[in-house]
């Protein structure tokens, strides 16, 4: 999962309502799908083995669907509510107070992302070192050497860089990738076998389901970003918002589940949680396997941007917070007293020779310990463990099912029952204020509408509770 790269406005755009121009559908499909596909995909073939073939991909056509609709109901709830991010539209539909939840869940969700991201680069850094420099080579040894030294010298500097607009290259070279991967697995699978064995059962039903459940979740969830698409396309009404929603998740769909019974027909019940460490050291694979690790390095801190902002975000207000209390106040000011006391001794000669010219003043750059700190922790807990299908089915069970389920179906429920309401205050396109009350096929559509958020939003309370029970008893030491 990376951030999605805005690029210049074209000319040929359509004109939107507030008078800007926007992207076109198209334009805003691709960017959908660059934002969806990504290194979730390496896990989907082993889905297959947890919940057999047959109902696993039934299932992934399922969690496809339900992705899709919650991912137009942020759009619906953003249209409805005139809100272009997430903090806008909880304001609007909640309480301010409790905004900080969206940066808590941002903050996670991008952290365990990076996380995944450390184990796919032992992964692969480690499979590239073992064509290139042989068997006995150090770094090929080593795989926690191999995340180490990638993670000092490309990671931490790029995560500490202020302008990140060179690697918009290198998220297209990364997409390409990508393709080459995907592409690669397919050829393979459709050259190097021809059925499925007489005893791999194909339909089997067990608890091996929820798990494909958070592995296919966290396959499919964008609605981080939605808010943001959604302000990019250009006329955005319901109907192209819904199309542009179908486009995108069905080709989604289709990727995925072509992805998914390709690696599994190859493999079988030998396909591991990243599908490219079935390979061998071959040519061709060797160049995915550089490909797919420095396209990771790099898309680390895009990534690592938005959550550091939301990590930021949440130490403000935390000490925002302490100030407003009496003794925080004054733990504050105690503190802020003898930094100023310690600076003054520095300036005046502390541990400073008299004949020495004055320190000159260093430019601070801010959020520096934050960003080493954030790297640091991403970093200890990718080298401890070695499967990213573990760690693409815990993030699709703690995080995926909350973004993509609980809290789009809870938006989408406040904005419907806001509408049946007619609350003053709130533009609503179907019922604004003054509006007559909706006629009986209109209100029983809304509250089939509130329905299906409610439906949504237990949906994803429901796979995050099951999905995670399942995951640590099966993985379980």
């Amino acid at each position: 999962m990376s951030s999605p790269s805005t690029g210049p406005v074209r000319r040929s755009d359509p004109p939107r309502a507030d008078g800007t121009n926007g992207s076109s559908i198209a334009l805003t499909v691709t960017t959908l799908l660059k934002n969806m596909i990504g290194a979730g995909i390496f896990s989907l073939p082993i889905g297959l083995r947890y919940a057999s073939p047959l109902p696993g991909l039934v299932v992934l056509g399922i969690i496809g669907i339900l992705s899709a609709g919650s991912y137009w109901m942020v759009g619906y709830s953003c249209i409805t509510c005139k809100a272009k991010t997430f903090r806008e539209l909880w304001n609007k539909l909640l309480s301010a107070n409790t905004a900080w939840l969206i940066d808590v869940i941002i903050f996670l969700n991008g952290w365990i992302t990076l996380v995944c991201y450390i184990i796919l680069i032992g992964d692969f850094m480690s499979k590239s070192f073992l064509g290139l420099l042989g068997p006995d080579h150090l770094l090929t040894k080593s795989r926690v050497l191999n995340q180490t030294v990638i993670t000092a010298m490309v990671l931490l500097p790029l995560s500490l860089a202020r302008d990140l607009h060179v690697l918009a290259y290198t998220s297209i070279l990364g997409l390409g990738v990508l393709v080459y991967v995907v592409i690669l697995v397919i050829h393979d699978s459709w050259m190097n076998s021809t059925s499925i064995s007489h005893d791999t059962p194909l339909c089997e039903w067990n608890m091996g389901i929820f798990e494909a459940i958070s592995l296919y979740t966290n396959a499919f969830v964008a609605h981080y970003n939605a808010p943001k698409v959604f302000a990019e396309l250009a006329n955005p009404t319901y109907e192209r918002w819904t199309l542009l929603v179908a486009i995108a998740y069905g080709i989604a769909f289709a990727v995925y589940a072509e992805f998914a019974w390709a690696g599994f027909r190859r493999f079988e019940h030998q396909v591991q949680g990243n599908i490219l460490r079935n390979y061998g050291p071959y040519v061709h694979v060797l160049i995915a396997w550089l490909g797919m690790g420095f396209s990771i390095a790099f898309t680390y801190p895009l990534v690592f941007n938005s959550a550091r902002e939301a990590a930021t975000h949440l130490l403000s207000m935390a000490r925002e917070q302490l100030q407003a209390t009496s003794c925080g106040s004054a733990l504050c000011e105690a503190f802020s007293s003898r930094v100023q006391h310690l600076q003054a001794a520095w300036n005046s000669g502390w541990r400073r020779s008299p004949r020495s010219p004055p320190a000159k003043k260093r430019p601070h750059q801010p959020g520096t310990k934050t960003t080493v700190a954030l790297v640091f922790l991403t970093y200890i807990i990718g080298i401890r463990c070695e499967d990213v299908g573990v760690a693409n089915a815990l993030a699709g069970s703690v995080m995926g099912c909350l973004i993509c389920f609980f809290l789009p179906g809870l938006l989408f429920f406040l904005t419907v029952s806001v509408q049946l309401r007619s609350r003053v205050g709130l533009p609503q396109p179907l019922l604004g204020k003054g509006a007559p009350k909706p006629g009986p096929a209109l209100y029983w559509k809304l509250r089939l509408a509130q329905a299906a958020g409610a439906v949504t939003a237990f949906s994803g309370v429901l796979f995050t509770i099951i999905g995670t029970a399942v995951i640590l008893v099966h993985h379980w030491e």
